[in-house]
C-alpha cells in the first residue's frame, strides 16, 4: 500500500512536490500538500514539526525571488529620488550662473509635469515598476503555494531581469520598450492562468 502524505520524509531538498512525486505520491495525495501549506502559514500552530519544515521549503524560493524584486524596486525609487536632487542641485548653480533671482525648487523638479531627460527617465523608471509590483508579487506567491514554488520562483527572476532593462530601452520607445514591460505582463498572466487552472 502506498504511504499516505504525512509520513513523506524531505531530507534531500530539493521541491516538496517533486520529491512526493519521486516517492511514489498519487497526483491527488500531492494535491493536498497544498492546503496543507496554506493551512500551516495561516494558523499559529501547526499540525506538526514535520508540516512546518515542509512548508517552509515550499515558500522559501519564492521568499529569495520576492527580496529580489524588492531590492530592485527600491533600487528604481532611490534613482529616481537622486535623480531630482542632482537636477535640483544643477539648476541652483544655473540660476547663481545667470544671476536669476527666482531658484528652482526641488518640488518643481520632481513633482512638476514637464519632465524631460533623466528627470522623465528616472520617473516612469520607478512607477512603471511601481505599477507592476502589486500584480507580480502576489501572482507570483499565488503559484507558489497552489502549483509550482521553484517555477514560480525562476518565472520572478526571469520578470526581474527583464524589468532592469526598462532604463536602458525606454528612450527607444515601443516597440524596443516592449521587451522590458511585455514578458512581465505575460509572466502575470501565465501564473493567474495556472493558479485558475489549480484550483478551478
Amino acid at each position: 500500500a502506498r504511504r499516505t502524505l504525512p509520513k513523506c520524509q524531505n531530507r534531500e531538498g530539493g521541491s516538496p512536490t517533486k520529491m512526493a512525486a519521486s516517492k511514489g505520491f498519487s497526483d491527488e495525495q500531492i494535491a493536498t500538500l497544498r492546503p496543507l501549506i496554506l493551512a500551516t502559514l495561516l494558523c499559529r500552530r501547526p499540525a506538526s514539526s514535520r508540516t512546518q519544515k515542509l512548508a517552509l521549503q515550499v515558500v522559501v524560493v519564492t521568499v529569495f525571488a520576492a527580496d529580489a524584486d524588492i531590492l530592485v524596486y527600491y533600487v528604481f525609487m532611490c534613482f529616481q529620488s537622486f535623480t531630482a536632487l542632482y537636477l535640483a542641485s544643477q539648476a541652483k548653480k544655473q540660476r547663481k550662473k545667470d544671476d536669476a533671482t527666482k531658484p528652482t525648487s526641488l518640488r518643481e523638479i520632481k513633482y512638476g509635469g514637464n519632465k524631460k531627460g533623466i528627470a522623465l527617465l528616472s520617473e516612469r523608471t520607478f512607477l512603471n515598476m511601481l505599477e507592476q509590483t502589486p500584480a507580480i508579487l502576489v501572482s507570483s506567491w499565488l503559484a507558489g503555494l497552489c502549483v509550482d514554488a521553484d517555477e514560480a520562483a525562476t518565472l520572478l527572476y526571469v520578470y526581474i531581469g527583464f524589468r532592469t532593462l526598462y532604463p536602458f530601452v525606454f528612450k527607444k520607445g515601443p516597440p524596443m520598450l516592449f521587451l522590458s514591460t511585455g514578458p512581465g505582463y505575460a509572466i502575470i498572466g501565465y501564473n493567474v492562468v495556472r493558479v485558475l487552472g489549480t484550483v478551478l
